[in-house]
């Protein structure tokens, strides 16, 4: 996409999102981001509950996918 484009997106100045360039992502990259998501979700949950025990088994299930990809 060139600048002068017009892109419409609800809620978003289109000069700018035209602006925006894609990115490409590697698996490990998409692996880590994911991690740091449940991080920082995982310190936002109360211990002891169900939740916190899934997301705690899913960061120890990420944490060894990116040792195996990376």
């Amino acid at each position: 996409m060139n600048n002068t484009q017009t892109v419409v997106f609800d809620g978003f100045y289109s000069p700018e999102v035209a602006k925006v360039e894609g990115r490409q992502y590697s698996p490990v990259d998409y692996l880590r981001n994911h991690l740091i998501f449940l991080k920082r979700l995982i310190s936002t949950l109360e211990p002891d509950t169900k939740a916190f025990y899934m997301v705690d088994m899913q960061i120890a299930n990420l944490t060894a996918d990116i040792e195996e990809v990376g």
